[in-house]
């Protein structure tokens, strides 16, 4: 089961979403995060951590959807 994993070619590495929560960090519309946010959460559940600065989460946990997904909401947050 974990070599059919490891296999598995992600389509989007680590320096791509490094530049993706680089965006994601200038963000400052609360509902646009929030968006962000539910993505995180619908793909990875629990995973993150909260305190009073923020929520954190690994982008590396992420599936490719998810962050196709997040790539197209800061695509379009960046046009308007």
């Amino acid at each position: 089961m974990e070599e059919e994993k490891s296999s598995v070619k992600r389509k989007y590495n680590s320096n791509i979403r490094k530049k993706i929560l680089d965006k994601i960090k200038k963000i400052k519309d609360k509902n646009e995060l929030v968006a962000i946010f539910k993505v995180v959460n619908r793909d990875i559940g629990n995973s993150f951590s909260e305190n009073k600065s923020g929520i954190y989460f690994n982008m590396n946990l992420l599936s490719d959807d998810a962050v196709e997904e997040i790539i197209q909401m800061l695509e379009i947050n960046t046009i308007t």
